[in-house]
């Protein structure tokens, strides 16, 4: 209880600051005799030239109310000094001044003085106020004690800012040193300094909070959803694992959830796909199928994050790209744009994934705007029976066999020689038998 109730009748709530009320007297005022408590207080109130006339005159208050305040604490054994002070107090003397008459006329410590102003029902501000004037105590000693006397992180960032003068950023600073959470700091900065959840978590962030404990600042401070707060994240430049591990750790949100809400603070694949494999330990395949399909990222950026997040070779970025679903033509096309390779190499590596001889020649038409001989040479380099490949020209090229024949006798040699035989038995099935 910080204040004094003096309803008649009713307890009163009562603290005792020095054991001995002879600690707290002038040594000229010792005697063979004890003084009794009102004596002490209407003495040491009446040097410092606080007469229950002149508090009369400053508060309204008659004489008599003020002497029967007088014995009626001291009647309950409260301590001197508080009794005086709850006087000043009743009678309208702001705390500075209480605050110096209690290190003057009673000899207290700032400790002690604090404790009797909040006794006596002073606010954090006020106290602080008295600390500053009659000891001198920096805003870090104030804090300390206010924060002794059990006042909040609010009311000591409201003293500190409107008795020491100090910012934002100095204000967490001591919240930080005297052990205050990120919310709570968070929450002071809010009421003392109305600062918004972007100007928190910088100064968190300034302090060298982690991202999850910035998050729930937010979460707890300012009631942000996750959206909110990995956009506030983002700004302040932490990575996306780091956004994605607070988004895993504070809002409970499983990995296609996280994905969606890193590519909405504008993230991009590659980033996203390292969070997704650093957070949710996420392997290539299951990442490309939420770039791909969650996040309808181009296949340009999905083949990208695979080779730059897992490090995959071009045949098994093919492979995962393929086991999403994407055709032929597309994978050419990131084959190409992504990894650099030519008509050939991407071939072989369509291939590889078994890719049909057809959706290989489209491929190699559309990605490489390859022609019908250009595109059989290829075919031929990497395997494929000339069977096939005369299929291949008939289905993707529309060739009839006079137009593969010319392509034939262009190539020559064994090739050439090996296309015209698959004519010679298609012209006439008896001669292949």
């Amino acid at each position: 209880m910080r204040t004094l109730t003096k309803t008649v009748g009713k307890p009163i709530a009562v603290l005792i600051v020095l054991a001995a009320v002879a600690a707290f007297l002038p040594s000229a005022s010792l005697s063979a005799t004890q003084p009794s408590c009102k004596d002490v207080v209407n003495n040491v109130l009446s040097q410092n030239g606080y007469t229950p006339s002149a508090l009369s005159r400053v508060s309204g208050r008659a004489t008599s109310s003020i002497n029967s305040e007088i014995l009626s604490f001291c009647s309950l054994k409260v301590a001197p000094p508080q009794v005086a002070a709850q006087v000043l107090k009743d009678s309208k003397i702001d705390a500075p001044h209480v605050g110096s008459f209690l290190a003057v006329g009673f000899k207290l410590s700032a400790t002690q003085s604090a404790q009797v102003l909040s006794a006596v029902g002073y606010n954090a501000a006020q106290i602080a106020a008295a600390l500053l004037g009659s000891f001198g105590q920096t805003p870090l000693q104030g804090a300390q004690q206010l924060q002794a006397l059990g006042f909040g992180a609010p009311d000591i960032a409201g003293a500190l800012k409107s008795v020491y003068g100090e910012t934002g950023d100095q204000t967490g600073s001591i919240l930080d040193t005297l052990g205050y959470e990120a919310d709570a700091i968070g929450g002071a900065l809010k009421d003392a300094y109305n600062f918004g959840a972007d100007a928190v978590g910088e100064v968190l962030d300034g302090l060298g909070f982690g991202v999850d404990q910035i998050a729930t600042a937010m979460k707890d401070v300012y009631n942000l959803g996750d959206a909110a707060t990995a956009q506030v994240l983002q700004g302040l430049v932490f990575t996306a694992t780091e956004v994605g591990t607070a988004l895993r750790d504070v809002y409970n949100l499983g990995d296609e959830a996280a994905a969606e809400i890193l590519q909405l603070v504008e993230f991009g694949a590659d980033d996203i796909g390292t969070a997704l494999r650093d957070v949710y330990n996420l392997g290539a395949e299951a990442v490309a199928e939420i770039l791909a399909g969650n996040l309808a990222f181009p296949i340009d950026l999905v083949a990208t994050a695979l080779k730059d997040v897992y490090g995959l070779t071009a045949t098994a970025a093919a492979q995962v790209l393929q086991g999403v679903e994407y055709t032929a033509d597309q994978i050419a096309n990131a084959l190409k744009d992504v990894y650099g390779l030519g008509d050939e190499a991407a071939a072989e590596a369509l291939k590889g994934v078994e890719f049909t001889v057809n959706e290989i020649a489209a491929a190699l038409k559309d990605a490489y705007n390859l022609a019908d001989e250009a595109t059989a040479e290829v075919l031929y380099a990497i395997g494929i029976s000339p069977d096939d490949i005369v299929n291949a020209l008939q289905s993707v090229f529309g060739d009839t066999l006079d137009d593969i024949q010319n392509i034939a006798g262009d190539i020559g040699g064994a090739f050439g020689d090996a296309l015209g035989s698959v004519l010679g038995c298609l012209e006439d099935p008896t001669s292949c038998i």
